[in-house]
């Protein structure tokens, strides 16, 4: 569902407690918490050359809708891609969730960058639409969702690229890295990220 106004990118920001994220990292990927909707959790901001066209909203009941104009949803960048300069580390870490990027971010240390795709079901378009970028950093980690899909989708996406660019990271502990976080599982998730095969 796409709803043609798109909410300004939030300027006050708060800890996401239910979800185990500090305010820092809410902060750093402007993560819109609604303090006193009845509706809505989260708006994620998405862009595209640099310019602020979307959000992606999920509602307290666990649904998604988009904001912004549906031909270019279909074109943004990663989620979170504009805080990152091409080339800007040696590593660059793609995730399957907005929750994802800003746990993950913070778990590394908050110095590696992190992306999301929009989706299980985009995240091979959205890898192939943002192609030259992630093929910028030297090292692509892949941290999809520990499920069927998520493994399935990162050996598609690995596919697009040079044969040792991409490691595949495989959660064995936790679905994603927002529970890995939650789970107090910091520690691990460094080391195993360290030591996932390319």
């Amino acid at each position: 569902m796409y709803e043609s106004k798109v909410t300004p990118v939030a300027d006050t920001f708060f800890e996401a407690r239910h979800r185990a994220i500090p305010k820092a990292a809410i902060e750093k990927y402007r993560i819109d918490l609604p303090q006193n909707s009845a509706v809505v959790e989260a708006r994620y901001p998405y862009y595209k050359d640099g310019k602020h066209v979307g959000n992606k909203v999920r509602t307290k009941d666990k649904k998604f809708y988009w904001e912004g104009d549906k031909e270019e949803i279909k074109k943004v960048e990663l989620y979170g891609q504009h805080l990152f300069p091409p080339g800007s580390a040696k590593a660059i870490t793609v995730v399957e969730g907005e929750y994802d990027a800003p746990s993950a971010w913070f778990m590394l240390g908050s110095r590696y960058p992190v992306v999301s795709v929009s989706s299980a079901g985009t995240a091979l378009r959205d890898a192939k639409n943002n192609f030259e970028y992630l093929n910028s950093f030297e090292s692509i980690v892949l941290c999809l969702d520990n499920d069927e899909v998520g493994k399935a989708t990162a050996k598609k996406i690995a596919d697009l690229f040079p044969l040792g660019k991409v490691r595949i990271y495989e959660m064995q502990d936790a679905k994603d890295p927002n529970a890995a976080l939650a789970m107090g599982r910091m520690k691990q998730f460094g080391e195993n990220w360290w030591k996932a095969p390319t």
